[in-house]
């Protein structure tokens, strides 16, 4: 593990950075902000579907479970981000940034079972 100095002394057992722990924070906050950003384009998309604009998503006329998943991701974003969230109070901050980043994995893999199985 680094240690850091500071007044250019070698840095004590109390003073040594837990870079996982850094690690963790990072990618909490990233995947926070990667699923929130995601959740505007979701809007504009959902918003689409609601006044039955045409769209790519008006065009691929989501029905049933399709749209429920469609309409089910601020949920999951937020269930993630509140579980992240207790997961990093915990002190895991390494399973507290995996939580996070979930939603964001999950858009691909709804859009490749959207395109595949559908």
């Amino acid at each position: 593990m680094y240690q850091s100095a500071t007044g250019g002394n070698l840095a004590t057992s109390e003073q040594t950075v837990d870079n996982k722990a850094m690690l963790g924070v990072l990618g909490f906050f990233v995947g926070a902000a990667l699923s929130l950003g995601i959740g505007l384009f979701w809007t504009v998309g959902a918003i689409g579907l609601w006044t039955n604009s045409i769209g790519l998503l008006g065009s691929l006329r989501l029905e049933g479970i399709w749209r429920t998943l469609y309409f089910a991701y601020p949920f999951v974003v937020l269930a993630c981000l509140v579980i992240g969230t207790v997961l990093f109070v915990a002190k895991r901050h390494l399973e507290a940034a995996a939580i996070a980043i979930l939603p964001v994995l999950g858009v691909p893999l709804f859009y490749f079972a959207l395109v595949l199985l559908r």
